[in-house]
């Protein structure tokens, strides 16, 4: 038992070094670029910081950026760019989006069941900064 916890608690540790709850600055921006404000990536008015509802999926028509704190949308800050995937029993499909609507991808919307998995990445924000990328999001639709 104090085996699997220590290895659970390595996994975290290991996990969290290798993708931390913030965005990277990568080769998109100024390596001086300080941001303070957390942006994170959020469908419309459905965070993925809880279950992911079909029903409310399907009824947003963008992607925006907000404050990991607040939750309150950056207004000076855009997405420019998504891969979005599907995944499920009868197999995968992705697509890249330019721009931070919802509109090109609604066919495999619209294909969408409870159980299915879907993925944002590749997100990138544009900001006074320049472009970021955001960490992914998931999650198995309920």
């Amino acid at each position: 038992m104090k085996k699997t916890i220590f290895l659970a608690a390595i996994c975290c540790i290991l996990l969290s070094a290798k993708t931390p709850f913030s965005i990277t600055t990568a080769a998109f921006a100024p390596s001086d670029t300080t941001i303070t404000a957390k942006p994170c990536f959020q469908l419309g008015s459905v965070s993925f910081s809880k279950p992911l509802a079909l029903a409310d999926l399907v009824k947003q028509q963008n992607c925006i950026a907000v404050d990991c704190k607040s939750g309150l949308k950056m207004k000076s800050a855009e997405i420019v760019s998504y891969k979005f995937s599907h995944l499920n029993k009868a197999g995968m499909s992705e697509m890249i989006v330019n721009g931070n609507s919802l509109k090109p991808i609604r066919n495999l919307l619209k294909k969408l069941k409870v159980g299915d998995f879907v993925q944002f990445s590749e997100i990138k924000l544009k900001t006074k900064e320049g472009v970021i990328l955001l960490n992914n999001c998931g999650a198995v639709l309920q």
